[in-house]
């Protein structure tokens, strides 16, 4: 799991290869969090699915 970054209180003193590598950093925690979102909402669905998906489709065939 990708902590998150701790950001510095000021950003004046940070040189420009400091700023494109917290920036790369914050990137690729975003990419991370996305892909996580991804994976559990489609876990989500399959359980649904799973759970409520079976008797929903289920014909009631006895008369």
């Amino acid at each position: 799991m990708i902590l998150p970054m701790p950001l510095p209180a000021n950003f004046d003193h940070l040189d420009a290869n400091a700023l494109r590598q917290l920036l790369l950093e914050q990137e690729r925690e975003l990419v991370w969090r996305q892909s996580k979102i991804e994976r559990l909402t489609h876990e989500l669905a399959l359980y649904k699915r799973q759970c409520y998906g079976v008797r929903a489709e289920r014909l009631d065939l006895v008369t």
